[in-house]
């Protein structure tokens, strides 16, 4: 492996962009938590209006990816794939099984055997030890909790982001010395309430109410059915997440800033992505379950590596289980193969052949309960049931419970109107067979019911997760 990237170090040499490796970089992974990637600067679209500058500024001087996907719409599964390089259904990870199996061993785990400081800062509960252990392998893991995540206590606009950069700041003041590092960083800003700072308000939502918020509720009583959602409310859910999403690229300015300040940042590699998106209305849903349409699975994703990237877009199709092999290659760090986790060093020679899947096993009992309680007369049975999805180029099939499959062609239509199965049976065939296959060549678990409460969540979690609209 270490003779593989001296190799490929001198290959990058000659591409513009590129500069001589460290010989074990530090490496710095972000998520930008619940960040769609058409709400960023990523993919063109004028009516998202330019959310995420400090992003956008860095992905000029980095590998960008304009088809980047998570393998999941919500934490636990999404950041057990990224931590993992494995798609749920392999890693087992889902609301039935909030807990990583220690049998799965996880990036941070691999890079601190091979005497690397790591560290993880944090506000999202479901990453702490007590709900899911997502975190083993880190050495130094800081959550930053405020007003209960529910933006109560905190500054306006605020879920840990502030604490957090501090945070990490005192660790990198304090790291041991001569020692690489792997720090990851979590960034919760844009995730629901939207609600944010003033000063976004000012100069953006003059128009609105100055009090206006989306609240946990009003998301359930939108995915309920419960009460209109017009036109104008619409819009002004959009515009409020799209404040919390520049809040959260502030958060990331304030983090680059901090590892610029120590000399760290120009010789790190870098990664920047979200662990799912956000759905603000489409499929008359809020939030990010009940779905695995694109409006969840799109994310963007950022790769700063000099040495072993040139800068510039790709748009190939990834996925965030890629970052897995990605960061163990330029740690030069070996692991077990992963059948869905590729280096993204190298563009594929084949880059049609490849298919990105996303898995979800379905929402908690008690949403099911809550969505049921707000509107006793939507059939929610399709809400619950288990989804995977496969993307193949333009072409993307959607399996939900035990229904017929459907096809969409994603350039003909990207809003998936037009179920095209039943005129192409032969390629919509061959693609639920390959969907099916992803799991059993890899041993992976099926995807389980969701039946089940989260898994052994003691008191101050389930409040936590309860602000933010996950449990009752």
């Amino acid at each position: 492996m270490r003779r593989q990237l001296n190799i490929l170090a001198l290959a990058c040499l000659s591409l513009s962009g590129c500069s001589q490796p460290a010989d074990r970089p530090n490496i710095v992974v972000i998520v930008l938590d619940t960040v769609r990637r058409d709400a960023t600067g990523l993919e063109a679209n004028e009516h998202w209006g330019e959310n995420t500058p400090h992003l956008d500024r860095l992905a000029g001087e980095s590998t960008r990816f304009t088809r980047a996907f998570s393998a999941a719409p919500w934490t636990v599964p999404s950041h057990a794939s990224m931590f993992t390089g494995q798609l749920p259904s392999e890693h087992g990870c889902t609301f039935t099984n909030t807990k990583l199996s220690g049998e799965v061993e996880t990036m941070a785990e691999l890079l601190a055997a091979e005497g690397y400081a790591t560290a993880a800062f944090f506000s999202n509960p479901w990453l702490t030890d007590r709900a899911t252990g997502l975190l083993r392998g880190f050495e130094t893991r800081r959550e930053a909790v405020i007003g209960g995540l529910g933006k109560l206590t905190s500054a306006r606009g605020d879920q840990g982001g502030h604490e957090t950069v501090a945070n990490v700041a005192e660790w990198l003041d304090q790291r041991p010395d001569g020692k690489p590092f792997l720090l990851f960083v979590n960034f919760l800003e844009a995730h629901l309430p939207y609600d944010p700072p003033d000063h976004y308000r000012a100069s953006h939502l003059g128009d609105l109410a100055p009090d206006e918020v989306v609240s946990i509720q009003r998301g359930h009583e939108i995915n309920a059915g419960a009460g209109d959602l017009d036109t104008a409310e619409l819009e002004s859910i959009r515009r409020l997440y799209c404040g919390d999403v520049n809040h959260a690229d502030r958060m990331l300015s304030r983090l680059l800033r901090e590892l610029k300040l120590r000399d760290v940042f120009a010789d790190s590699v870098v990664v920047v992505t979200s662990d799912h998106g956000e759905n603000l209305g489409e499929y008359g849903l809020i939030d990010h379950q009940f779905s695995v349409e694109e409006s969840l699975l799109a994310v963007p994703l950022v790769v700063r590596a000099p040495a072993y990237m040139a800068a510039g877009e790709r748009s190939d199709l990834v996925m965030t289980t890629d970052i897995f092999a990605t960061v163990l290659e330029v740690a030069g760090v070996s692991h077990g193969a992963r059948l869905h986790s590729v280096s993204l060093t190298a563009a594929p020679d084949e880059p049609e052949l490849r298919s990105v899947i996303g898995e979800y096993a379905g929402p908690s009992a008690a949403l099911g309960e809550v969505l049921t309680a707000l509107n006793p007369e939507r059939e929610i049975e399709v809400l619950l049931a288990p989804r995977r999805t496969l993307r193949m180029g333009e072409l993307r099939l959607t399996a939900v419970g035990g229904a017929p499959p459907m096809l969409h062609d994603m350039a003909e239509d990207p809003d998936q109107r037009r179920d095209i199965a039943a005129d192409h049976g032969d390629l919509a065939h061959r693609l639920e067979v390959l969907l099916q296959a992803s799991s059993a060549e890899t041993g992976g678990r099926p995807v389980e019911d969701s039946s089940v409460e989260p898994s052994s969540l003691d008191e101050e979690t389930r409040r936590q997760l309860e602000a933010l609209g996950y449990v009752r």
